[in-house]
């Protein structure tokens, strides 16, 4: 829910609308009612999105390795292990959200 998510991000639900807004023209996420309650309306990441995501991650790593590349093979892949443990962090971290808003969602 857009009202929920600006709570999260500590922004105004007008910004996180817009956003949402944004991402919706462009292919990358999708509304949905919520079947279980008409007010509420759901956001999805769509296929376009998690492939966008996707690419955004591969050129991330594709930058850093260049930024990188006066190191030495050693240290660079330390460097690349580092980044790959600190993503999947991120994506822990992240599901770990999701879950912790969907409780308190649920207990509104």
């Amino acid at each position: 829910m857009p009202s929920t998510l600006a709570r999260f991000l500590e922004l105004k639900k007008s910004s996180v609308t817009s956003l949402i807004d944004s991402l919706e023209n462009e292919g990358f996420v999708c509304r949905k009612d919520d079947p279980s309650d008409r007010r509420k309306v759901l956001i999805s990441i769509t296929e376009k999105g998690v492939e966008h995501t996707k690419k955004i991650i591969n050129k991330m790593f594709s930058v850093a390795k260049k930024c990188m590349s006066d190191l030495d093979d050693e240290t660079l892949e330390k460097a690349i292990e580092a980044q790959r443990i600190l993503l999947n962090l991120q994506r822990h971290m992240y599901a770990r959200s999701i879950e912790l808003l969907d409780k308190k969602c649920t207990s509104e």
